[in-house]
């Protein structure tokens, strides 16, 4: 077994150029040989019975058309015989009934033989493939023995045959025309195995070497191919993969820079009170104000913590979702309570608008009450004072549409795109933000998606922003 899965690893290595050229061979040696082994073999046999059969109907001819051959008479028919056998290219024996030969178109050293006394059962078989008739010639022959009869008695026998070496020289003759034409086609499928090559190993490689300069980091380099099969699709979608790892790059160095300064912030606070309560510097009559200031810190670290693994979790594993049938709105009015101290600081309303007074949906309570908690969070965030809020539920098909709007400072067009990105803070909120992460829009999204519903947002710098999400109504709604 060991053996085997390394003559494997070592196969799996070679060149798919030298694998082509493999197969191109075998098929050549593997078809060469067949001909030369088998195909003579074959065309021996072939050949034999056909030589046979014609030998057989010769003398059937002869024996029709010469009637009452005997030794006797012989003489009459001596030239026609002869001139048939020539004819038919084969030596041409006459024999009485006890096997006695008294014709040979060859010569006449043969008269008189008896056929019995060399080969006995020579005379009682029609056709022999190979033999030598006890001697009686210098080489094999391959024979066909016709009976002549005479009132229904066997009176004597014509006996053809032919060497058996010529037979064998015509097989290797139309092998030998079977090889020529062979060698053509093998040059014929040379040039489809090259055909084969630039359409498959050399696309191929122009993907491998893509593939290896977009693992270096160099992701300018570009591939195109326009052969217009799976490997310009292959080409297009590693072109992608490398824009989707550039990106992913970009982001990562992103997220490495904010993390890193939204963790420095808090802990720079943190360790700078704390020494300087350590040192004397602060008086023990300030410390409650700087430990609430540190409390305030640990609490903001805390927060980005969790929404981090928040954020880990519905990556690698999706949101575990806890599907439960509750009413939306009263979700929505028990959250403008909570939000209600807040907003009042502000001069902010909020405004529940909904189409029905109960709104029954199928999702997971928690979660949905978290996307409202972070969106009814960011609407009083980036508010104007004394302006007002607007939750709004309504229906539309087996899906229930839920948006909460403000009038503030809105989103640039630039960054819509981006505003559920983590991290992502635009340049207007900076200022307005400090406490924030920069992932609850991040969470939101991945909380809806996990519903495999939508969330989008609309917005106008200066006017507000509205944002929009769905939630499939409860069955029971349905039946209503």
């Amino acid at each position: 077994m060991r053996k085997n899965k390394k003559r494997r690893f070592v196969f799996s290595h070679v060149p798919l150029a030298l694998k082509l050229v493999g197969c191109f061979l075998f098929l050549a040696i593997s078809m060469f040989l067949l001909l030369n082994t088998y195909g003579i073999r074959t065309m021996n046999t072939v050949l034999f019975q056909k030589k046979e059969d014609l030998l057989y109907d010769a003398c059937s001819h002869l024996a029709d058309s010469l009637p009452g051959i005997t030794p006797q008479n012989i003489e009459n028919f001596s030239g026609q015989l002869t001139l048939a056998a020539s004819l038919e290219g084969c030596r041409l024996w006459a024999a009485s009934a006890d096997g006695k030969i008294f014709f040979d178109s060859g010569s006449t050293k043969r008269n008189n033989y008896v056929i019995p006394d060399y080969e006995p059962d020579f005379l009682t078989k029609t056709a022999i493939d190979s033999t030598n008739i006890g001697g009686l010639i210098s080489y094999h022959a391959c024979a066909a023995i016709y009976p002549l009869t005479s009132h229904f008695e066997t009176t004597g026998y014509l006996i053809a045959f032919l060497p058996v070496r010529h037979i064998r020289e015509e097989s290797v003759a139309y092998i030998d025309i079977f090889n020529l034409c062979f060698l053509f086609y093998c040059l014929f499928l040379f040039l489809i195995f090259l055909v084969i090559y630039f359409i498959t190993v050399l696309p191929l490689k122009k993907n491998i070497r893509a593939v290896q300069s977009y693992s270096s980091g160099k992701y300018d380099v570009t591939l195109r191919l326009s052969t217009r099969d799976e490997y310009e699709e292959l080409a297009a979608s590693t072109a992608f993969l490398a824009g989707e790892l550039k990106n992913l790059e970009d982001y990562q160095k992103k997220f490495i820079a904010n993390i890193s300064h939204d963790l420095r912030s808090p802990l720079t606070s943190i360790k700078g009170y704390a020494e300087a309560m350590a040192d004397g510097t602060i008086p023990p009559e300030l410390y409650e104000k700087y430990l609430h200031i540190i409390v305030y810190e640990t609490t903001r670290l805390v927060k980005l913590s969790q929404s981090l693994l928040a954020l880990n979790s519905y990556e690698n594993h999706g949101a575990m979702l806890e599907i439960s049938v509750f009413d939306i709105n009263s979700s929505i009015r028990q959250m403008a309570l909570s939000f209600e101290g807040t907003g009042k600081q502000k001069g902010i309303q909020i405004h529940l608008v909904f189409e029905e007074p109960s709104l029954f949906v199928s999702a997971d309570m928690e979660k949905i009450e978290q996307v409202l908690y972070n969106l009814l969070d960011n609407a009083i965030k980036f508010s104007y004072e004394n302006k007002s809020i607007h939750i709004s539920t309504k229906t539309k098909g087996y899906k229930a549409i839920i948006s909460v709007k403000d009038y503030g400072i809105g989103i640039p067009k630039e960054s819509l795109q981006k505003v559920f990105d983590r991290f992502y803070k635009t340049d207007s909120s900076r200022g307005k933000d400090k406490k924030g992460t920069g992932l609850g829009l991040s969470i939101t999204k991945d909380i809806i998606t996990a519903h495999k519903e939508h969330i989008s947002v609309v917005s106008t710098p200066g006017a507000g922003t509205e944002f929009t999400f769905s939630l499939p109504i409860a069955p029971r709604n349905k039946d209503d």
